[in-house]
């Protein structure tokens, strides 16, 4: 997802970057440092448009969505808030914490994936590609973060390789 496409799409809003903290269906995450590391470093050119939290690690324990929203409505209670998800994330809602309240709290704007046809009134805009960040950290695994230069700022590569995080060695 590019900021100008956000920017488009979204222009009288902030958009915050919260990595998950402990993955509520217990995904194996690489340490949050690394992934909030990485998400710095991604954004770190753009305006205050863009605001990296680390939210999730304030919160502890299992990353929940409506635990964050709650933890937003309480510092920020005068802030409407728009939750951007892929359309690959539509299928999974029903099994999220409280996603009736959640739902109720938030606008929902779900962005056009590739390969996950959406008829959701709330989707938007063209697809992005059929690309997952578990692909890339695939690619990484197998042939180095070379294959990824055009995929992922350099910032973060640097930060994959001198932490040889997903198996990757220095290209």
């Amino acid at each position: 997802m590019t900021v100008a496409y956000l920017r488009a799409v979204l222009p009288d809003h902030q958009v915050w970057v919260t990595p998950t903290y402990q993955h509520a269906f217990g995904k194996h995450l690489t340490a949050f440092e690394h992934r909030l590391h990485m998400a710095q470093l991604a954004f770190a050119t753009t305006d205050p448009y863009v605001v990296v939290s680390d939210l999730e690690a304030t919160l502890g324990g299992e990353s929940r969505t409506i635990r964050l929203v709650d933890a937003l409505d309480a510092r920020y209670p005068e802030l409407p808030l728009t939750l951007v998800v892929g359309s690959d994330i539509l299928p999974e809602l029903p099994r999220w914490l409280e996603v009736e309240r959640l739902l109720a709290r938030v606008n929902l704007f779900v962005l056009r994936r590739a390969g996950f046809p959406c008829d959701d009134p709330r989707t938007r805009g063209p697809a992005f590609p059929q690309l997952s960040s578990s692909e890339i950290r695939q690619r990484i695994a197998t042939a180095g973060t070379e294959p990824c230069r055009d995929l992922i700022p350099r910032a973060v590569l640097n930060h994959i390789e001198a932490h040889r995080l997903y198996g990757s060695t220095s290209s």
